[in-house]
């Protein structure tokens, strides 16, 4: 195993799961010998001090350092002389997309570093990559619903990803996606009235909120649709505030989560303004109002009336 290795390329998702497999491979579930730091915010010293620090009850360390050419010269410079003299327990794993950094700092340190490209898949390797995600909810699709997936959303797999995340909760305890959850779901702007919702229900206002719920109903979206649009929207604002609680800079956020840069200002003071038990409340209580439609206690509009209303006060 290397001391250092570089995440390139445009697929960040692909970056973030090979993280997480050299995280299980070096110090699995272990936060404390984990840092991670972004070359927007941090400086040389820093992380080189994390590098330096010996694992606790571990063999290992591992620190991330993600933006690497925002570092300034000096601190790039001081970056490279440890990379040249590590600490043989830490790992460490650089994140950069800048061909010029690649090129003029980590390509002449030669074999002391382990370069690793992360493309987008080509077509032929999308399909096996939509039916792994699903099969790990223990879910399948059908070859035209794919097909479909594919022309939405494109060949970038974290949009994909959070499409699938969707798909999945969207369609509860069913085991095969068909081409019309295709259709009813992908390609909404979940992002955007998700965040409507959310900006009337947060700012205790249940009248506006009710509004957008009842314009909901009236472009035809069925219960479990918006439960599972809001529960991925207040999905979005945790792994937000699990970012924010990193240090991350808002451009790594809206990059992450696949923000839109036009309401990443609200999203942050959402993520900020609620707090992770109010989170989790409301995702308690979309879960007990899907139980209630579904066990038909109570009406579709009914319930998500009450829920709405609940959560707004």
């Amino acid at each position: 195993m290397k001391n250092t290795y570089v995440f390139t390329g445009q697929e960040e998702l692909l970056k973030d799961n090979a993280l997480k497999d050299l995280k299980s491979a070096t110090i699995q579930d272990d936060s404390i010998n984990f840092d991670i730091f972004y070359g927007q915010n941090a400086t040389a010293r820093e992380i080189i001090n994390s590098a330096r620090t010996l694992p606790y009850f571990s063999q290992k360390r591992l620190i991330a350092l993600k933006g690497a050419e925002d570092l300034s010269e000096e601190d790039t410079q001081l970056l490279i002389g440890y990379i040249k003299n590590p600490n043989q327990s830490t790992v460490l794993v650089i994140f950069t997309d800048d061909e010029a950094y690649l090129k003029k700092y980590i390509k002449p340190l030669g074999d002391m570093v382990e370069i690793k490209y992360f493309r987008h898949p080509d077509r032929s390797d999308m399909d096996s990559w939509i039916k792994n995600e699903f099969s790990k909810s223990n879910k399948s699709i059908k070859p035209d619903a794919a097909r479909l997936l594919k022309e939405n959303a494109g060949n970038d797999l974290a949009v994909l990803s959070n499409e699938i995340e969707k798909l999945v909760i969207y369609t509860g305890q069913r085991n095969t996606i068909e081409k019309q959850d295709v259709e009813e779901l992908v390609g909404r702007s979940n992002i955007q009235t998700g965040f409507e919702l959310v900006n009337a229900i947060s700012g205790k206002s249940p009248d506006k909120a009710l509004v957008i719920l009842r314009g909901l109903f009236k472009s035809d979206r069925r219960g479990p649709e918006i439960i599972g649009m809001l529960a991925w929207y207040l999905r979005r604002l945790q792994k937000g505030k699990e970012l924010m609680n990193q240090n991350a800079p808002q451009s790594a956020i809206s990059e992450k989560l696949k923000v839109p840069h036009w309401i990443l200002d609200d999203f942050i003071r959402q993520v900020k303004s609620l707090s992770e038990k109010d989170i989790n409340k409301s995702l308690s209580l979309l879960l007990e109002c899907d139980l209630n439609i579904k066990t038909g206690k109570v009406k579709e509009e009914q319930a998500l009336e009450f829920l709405v209303a609940e959560l707004s006060c």
